[in-house]
This record gives structure tokens, sequence and C-alpha cells, in this order.
């Protein structure tokens, strides 16, 4: 999980920068593009003003008139002068008709009186001609056309336009997109995010799990001792250790309350597992953190004694037989308990050791109870 969340993120920072790098590209792109078509209707609507100069001269107009493709012209001399000017512009039915849009206004000094047009005129000083922009998608180009005769040439810029828009979309679109994703990402890392600490959650309960089940696995809840499962694992691995170290030697210790069905049965069961408690408290305040003390079953518990000899820890079990016989219980007078104490030998097994460890101890009971016998 950890692994998906490193890549998730690189993918993420590797997303973000091919789309800033193409956010960057496409906004080039379109400046360029946008460039490129200005510059084309500047040179195409410069390549006009020159056909228009070439043709017309002082000699051949001398009053001021407008051809534009949409309007009528009555002056059919100078559609079909203008028409030999240039290929660009078809008569059809007295109407001069253009792909491209243009107009044509022919100015000659004497009969301007706008203001804006003296501004134009005025404008040019040394300048053959200049070129503007408007409102109205047009490109303008005022120029001379001789001494005392200006045009203005609009060329509409519908197509430029169109093109602006479509790329301006097609950008807002990309935009959309690409910040859709991130945010889609954002979330996807979110979420494996919220799955990494969902899974660090679920593994700390099932360790904690884990635990809780070992201790009822391998811990008796009424006297605090280890269960028979958790002894028969830690004597089936001393088994095994013995048998392949000969100097690797353990005892076992197996011990019965003395006359406990009389307790239970006189004070109930109840007051029976007070007895167990306080057998057990015993026991596990005087053995060693190696040795391993268990419920064997009922009223029956074993030790087991590891690195201990026989004689060693017949003496260990007589010195707990003697702290339980002076327990103090309210309504019995002593409890004893019968101890039976077996050492490994070579060629035994589980089964072997603890037959015997169980024959010793019902000698124990045999002889009188409350003694160990070895």
């Amino acid at each position: 999980m950890h692994n998906i969340y490193k890549i998730k993120n690189k993918l993420l920072i590797s997303f973000i920068i091919v789309f800033l790098l193409l956010s960057v590209y496409m906004i080039n792109n379109n400046i360029t593009i946008k460039d490129y078509y200005n510059q084309y209707n500047e040179k195409s609507i410069v390549s006009q003003y020159e056909i228009y100069k070439i043709r017309y001269n002082k000699s051949s107009t001398t009053n001021t008139f407008t051809i534009e493709n949409k309007d009528y012209i009555d002056n059919s001399d100078m559609i079909n002068e203008y028409q030999k000017s240039t290929p660009l512009f078809t008569v059809k039915k007295n109407k001069v008709v253009e792909k491209d849009e243009i107009s044509f206004q022919f100015f000659i000094k004497s009969d301007i009186k706008q203001s804006s047009i003296e501004e134009k005129v005025s404008k040019l000083q040394d300048l053959e001609y200049f070129i503007t922009y408007n409102k109205k998608n047009q490109i303008i180009l005022f120029g001379k056309v001789f001494d005392d005769g200006y045009v203005q040439i609009n060329k509409n810029m519908r197509d430029i336009r169109k093109i602006e828009k479509e790329l301006d979309s097609i950008m807002i679109q990309v935009f959309a997109l690409g910040f859709f994703n991130i945010l889609l990402m954002l979330y996807l890392i979110l979420l494996i995010r919220n799955m990494k600490v969902s899974a660090i959650n679920l593994n700390d309960k099932f360790e904690q799990m884990q635990e809780n089940t070992k201790k009822i696995a391998f811990n008796d809840t009424l006297t605090g001792a280890a269960t028979r499962l958790k002894f028969d694992v830690v004597l089936e691995e001393l088994v095994d250790i013995s048998t392949r170290f000969e100097e690797h030697q353990f005892s076992v210790i197996m011990i019965d309350i003395d006359n406990f069905k009389k307790v239970n049965d006189t004070f109930g069961h109840d007051y029976g597992d007070i007895v167990l408690k306080n057998v057990s408290k015993v026991i596990l305040s005087n053995i060693r953190k190696s040795d391993t003390f268990a419920r064997w079953g009922g009223e029956e518990f074993v030790i087991i004694v590891p690195l201990c000899s026989l004689e060693d820890t017949c003496l260990f079990a007589d010195k707990i037989r003697e702290l339980i016989s002076r327990l103090q219980f309210e309504k019995l007078e002593q409890i004893t308990c019968s101890f039976g104490v077996a050492e490994f030998q070579k060629g035994d097994d589980v089964q072997s050791i603890m037959k015997r460890v169980d024959d010793v101890l019902y000698l124990a009971k045999d002889k009188g109870k409350n003694r160990v016998e070895c």
C-alpha cells in the first residue's frame, strides 16, 4: 500500500508537469497562430494597397468613391478597370463580390471634411500607410495613393476570429479536463491514503486480536497459569532440545490439590475457585521466569523446570508444598497438595515423561498425600 501511495504521488507530479508544459505550449501555439493570421491579413491588405496604387493615380481618378463587394457601384467603367487590376474580384449583376469582404474608400484632399479622416491623414506624416484593427473584426489600411489622394481599405477578419474562438474553446476544454484529472488524482491519492490508514488500523486490530487470542489460548483466565496448550508447546520444544543436547535437561512437576472434590461439594464451586486462585498465586510467586506453570485440568497443575536436576527439582517442589500448606482460608482448616516429579531421560518423548510424572503423583497420593514423590 505504501508503494502504491508513492507511485500515485509520482504520477500526480508527472501529470501536473505535463499539464503545465502542454498549457504553455498551447498558449504559445495559440499566440503563434493568431500572429500568423494577423501577419497574413496585413500582407494581404498591403498587397491590395499596392495594386490599388498602381492602377489608380491622379490622372485616372479625381473623385472620391467607394468600392465594396456588397454594394452596387454605378461606375461600371471603374469596376471593369479595377477588375483588370486584380483577379480577386468578379462582377455579378453589377456587384463586386469578394470572398474576404474587402471595401475600398478613395479620398482626395479637397473632399476630406470628416475630422476622423483628417486625423488619419495627419497621422501619416512621413508614412506611406498604417494599419489598425477595429472592434468589428476588421483590419484597416489607410495610405497615400498620390500626393492628394488617399485610400482606406477595410478587410473583414471573421475567419481568424472564428479560429481564435475555437482555439480559446479548445484551451478551456483542455484546462477543464486537466483540472478535472488533477482533482481526480488528488481524490485517488486521498482515497489511497485513507485506505493506508485503514489498513494500518486493521493491522493493529488484527495484531491485537492475535495477542488476545494467544492470551486466551495460552493463559488460564481463572488462575493466571498457562493453559495446557501452552504447556504442550513448551514441553515438545524442550523434549526436542534435550534429545539433541544431553546437557540440556529438564524436569516436570505435577501437582494435585488434595481432597478438592470435597471442597467443591461442601462449599460450592465458587469457593473452589478461590482455592485454585490462592494455590496458583503461591506457585507463580515462587517459580523462575524460565519455568512454565500451567493448569493441567481441574485441580491439577504442572510445572516445567528447565536446566534443573531431579534432586533440585524435588527440593523446589517440597518448598512449594510447604508454602501451600500454610495458606489460610476462612472455611477451611488447611489445603494441601501432592507432588510428582520426573526428570527427562534419554529416549523420552512427551507421552513417556508425562506418564512417569503422573505415576509418581499417584504414588504420593497413595502414600498419604501432602508429599513429594520423585
